[in-house]
């Protein structure tokens, strides 16, 4: 009887505040197949902890995340492209909400050179400046 009463006490304290989060995806230009990034940040943590991965299919735009902890949830979308990335993030109470992520692909254009000299191969990475993505 005691091992129950333990397990209900846990389960209800892992659930406490649990939410869900409805996520459209604005796919914008982007056509192909989607995969969707979860991650959450507890109250007194500094950096997230990312939960798992979902995909959509190429006609899908929308999902929803079930009993998320209260807290900060960042959602991070990815393409087929190197810059076919998008993220955004809400702060859960224990409530259920919604967000919109819009995909805005950009065409970036540019050369690499070393004192005027062109650098074969150079790898070029693009963060966000709230690091939710990266990308060469």
């Amino acid at each position: 009887m005691r091992n129950v009463l333990a397990a209900l006490v846990l389960f209800a304290a892992l659930n406490a505040g649990a939410a869900t989060l409805e996520v459209t995806i604005d796919r914008g230009e982007v056509r192909g197949p989607l995969e969707v990034h979860v991650g959450t940040r507890l109250e007194g943590e500094e950096s997230l902890r990312w939960m798992g991965i979902r995909r959509l299919a190429a006609d899908e735009r929308t999902l929803t995340l079930d009993d998320l902890p209260a807290g900060i949830v960042a959602v991070q979308v990815r393409g087929a492209g190197a810059l076919e990335r998008a993220a955004a993030q809400v702060r859960l109470d224990g409530a259920s909400a919604r967000m919109n992520v819009p995909i805005r692909v950009k065409t970036i254009r540019g050369a690499v050179t070393d004192d005027g000299v062109p650098v074969a191969h150079a790898k070029v990475r693009f963060i966000r400046n709230d690091d939710l993505w990266d990308a060469e």
